[in-house]
């Protein structure tokens, strides 16, 4: 059992993909437990490996909801989902929607304001087998993505542009923004995240 639990432990520690807890389970009781089995199947089904997740929450001009900011830690991927409060029932439906496109990530880095500071949340993550992290604003890759946005929104709402011109100027400036080489690595979040052009 202890050998089962510190391979478990090491797994857990490189990789993430659905079901993960329920696929090591299934092969407790084994003489051994088959790891090149788990790093196929983490191969086939996880976008990216190891991703801490900085999540925040930014208010947009002359709009009546919030909008939810992810940004992966390492190729800054981001993604922008609008909510009606920043409650935590909404946070999670946002969260898990992101989970499902990219796959559930290994820590969640928050300036710990709500929802992020209420038990609630920890127990979520504790149900997501995350890890929740205070992180310095300073120190988030979200925090350019969020002046961005911000800007994009302004620029926009000084153009009068309202609804559906408001959303399609945020959608191309994303497009724009995920396309957008990294200067150190010439690399583009978007091939970093999917292994694609866009």
């Amino acid at each position: 059992t202890s050998g089962y639990n510190k391979t478990k432990q090491v797994i857990k520690a490189t990789y993430r993909f659905p079901n993960m807890n329920a696929t090591i389970d299934q092969m407790k009781g084994h003489a051994s437990i088959d790891k090149s089995k788990i790093i196929e199947t983490a191969n086939k089904t996880v976008s990216y490996l190891r991703w801490p997740l900085v999540a925040d929450f930014t208010e947009l001009p002359s709009t009546d909801h919030y909008n939810l900011v992810t940004t992966d830690q390492r190729c800054r991927y981001p993604e922008v989902e609008t909510v009606s409060s920043t409650g935590i029932k909404p946070t999670k439906v946002k969260l898990r929607k992101t989970f499902a496109h990219h796959c559930t990530t290994k820590q969640v880095c928050t300036d710990n304001g709500p929802p992020f500071k209420f038990k609630e949340f920890s127990d979520f993550a504790q149900e997501e087998d995350q890890s929740p992290l205070e992180t310095p604003y300073s120190q988030w890759t979200g925090e350019r993505f969020i002046q961005t946005l911000k800007k994009t929104a302004q620029t926009a709402h000084l153009q009068q542009r309202t609804g559906f011109e408001r959303n399609k100027a945020i959608y191309d400036m994303l497009v724009e923004y995920r396309d957008a080489q990294h200067p150190a690595t010439g690399v583009t979040p978007y091939r970093e995240m999917s292994n694609k052009p866009i």
